[in-house]
């Protein structure tokens, strides 16, 4: 009896010594798809634009605040991650030729190149119109 209690504990021993060394020496997994995006900047950015996302103020019908200082500042924030989310992921503008005819306090608002999400184009996309008034003209987007 005493041999056996021997033999099966001896066994146990070498059977978690040779996982132990199995686990040393094996070579490391290659990393999935996923795995690297997570890694990645890219997945950071995505991965706090949807925390943001989830940060902003809603009113009623389904608007963002923009109308109080901690509103407008959760709202800029979530816009500029969207902006990089865009750098990030290479997504093209379209042309923004139209921009040209605004006047030079719009024109500053705007980098070329660029989407420029602002809080004033979300105030007003939130009131349901598919155009938006610059210096008392109509422009659709």
């Amino acid at each position: 009896m005493v041999n056996a209690e021997y033999e099966s504990s001896g066994s146990e021993q070498e059977s978690q010594e040779s996982q132990s060394m199995r686990i040393n020496t094996a070579p490391a997994r290659p990393l999935t798809d996923i795995e690297e995006f997570k890694r990645s900047s890219d997945f950071m950015v995505l991965e706090q634009a949807v925390f943001c996302s989830s940060q902003m103020i809603q009113q009623g019908f389904q608007k963002y605040d923009l109308d109080t200082p901690e509103g407008q500042k959760r709202c800029k924030k979530f816009l500029q991650l969207v902006q990089k989310l865009c750098d990030a992921f290479g997504i093209q503008t379209s042309s923004k030729e139209y921009r040209s005819k605004f006047s030079k306090a719009y024109q500053v608002l705007y980098k070329e190149g660029q989407q420029n999400y602002l809080t004033e184009i979300l105030d007003s996309a939130q009131e349901g119109f598919p155009y938006l008034f610059v210096n008392g003209q109509k422009y659709s987007g």
